[in-house]
């Protein structure tokens, strides 16, 4: 118990990161009182959580994977990944794409609004965000040789908006406010929007599925370990949990996830990179009424 109470103790008089040591001082069979909980772990109390030396390591070895991951897939696709000039999409099809993606980057811009007016502009470089950049030019040039990848790029990481719709950490968000619905609105178009782009066939999806899984998500790993991992290092905010875990570790058994909390990034890595092969899976059965479709249609072409 002393120990346990050395570390509240330091916390209160104002030490930051006593996360990761208050998890040590439980794992330690030390009790807690029941109404206790960790230190906020959203911002610079959360800075050290991880030891210096574990962010070290964790750096270089999940940048050696990634790194081959990405090469990997790079060889597959090869350099006529695209292929042959696709034709430009006009009528309602251009203009529903058009209009999405213009309300997409509007939410960006006021989300720049609000988030400068509440000096948190790190939080710009949350995934969803780039995600949502991304879309944009995805939505305004759909068949451009940029769009595609970009689009076959982003099919990997799909899952993710659907897990911060499901999940969704509303923390900073005053309840009933515009920016909080403009969350979800944002949210829902990058999590719907790519299923549309791909069921319909507006966006080709590309061959060489796995190749493509392993450059896309690569590539997207290596923005969480060394863009978020370095910015939130820097500014000492917890951009996408990279410096202290989720929410839901306040809420669960903390002595039942204490002997682990030091390396839930290992988790993460492992869980979302199931997510992007399960996703990979998941895209032939999306596309299979699809091309049922086009199998009927044909004797009727052909007939008329």
């Amino acid at each position: 118990m002393s120990n346990l109470l050395q570390v509240m103790n330091e916390w209160l008089e104002g030490g930051v990161a006593m996360g990761g040591q208050l998890v040590v001082a439980v794992a330690s069979n030390d009790i807690l009182p029941a109404d206790a909980y960790l230190p906020d772990t959203s911002a610079k109390a959360g800075t050290w959580f991880l030891s210096p030396e574990q962010h070290f390591v964790e750096l270089v070895a999940f940048s050696a994977v990634y790194l081959a991951v990405v090469a990997w897939g790079c060889s597959r696709i090869g350099k006529k990944a695209v292929g042959p000039r696709l034709k430009p999409v006009h009528g309602a099809v251009r203009l529903a794409c058009a209009g999405t993606g213009l309300l997409l980057f509007a939410i960006l811009v006021r989300t720049v609004g609000w988030k400068m007016a509440k000096g948190s502009l790190a939080f710009l470089l949350q995934p969803c965000h780039i995600f949502s950049l991304v879309l944009v030019i995805v939505l305004m040039a759909p068949r451009s040789s940029l769009g595609v990848v970009l689009f076959n790029m982003h099919l990997f990481v799909q899952w993710a908006p659907w897990m911060a719709l499901l999940m969704p950490d509303l923390r900073t968000y005053t309840p009933g406010s515009l920016e909080l619905y403009s969350f979800f609105v944002q949210h829902i178009i990058i999590a719907g929007a790519p299923l549309v782009l791909m069921v319909t066939g507006i966006i080709p999806v590309l061959p060489r599925r796995g190749a493509w899984m392993a450059f896309g998500f690569g590539w997207w790993a290596m923005y969480q370990v060394w863009v978020l991992g370095f910015g939130s290092l820097l500014t000492g905010v917890n951009l996408n949990y990279m410096l202290a875990p989720p929410p839901v570790i306040e809420s669960t058994s903390i002595r039942a996830i204490a002997d682990h909390a030091l390396y839930y990034r290992w988790f993460t890595q492992v869980a979302t990179s199931i997510f992007a092969a399960v996703t990979g899976i998941a895209l032939p059965a999306l596309l299979a009424p699809r091309r049922r479709w086009r199998k009927r249609s044909r004797p009727h072409m052909k007939a008329a």
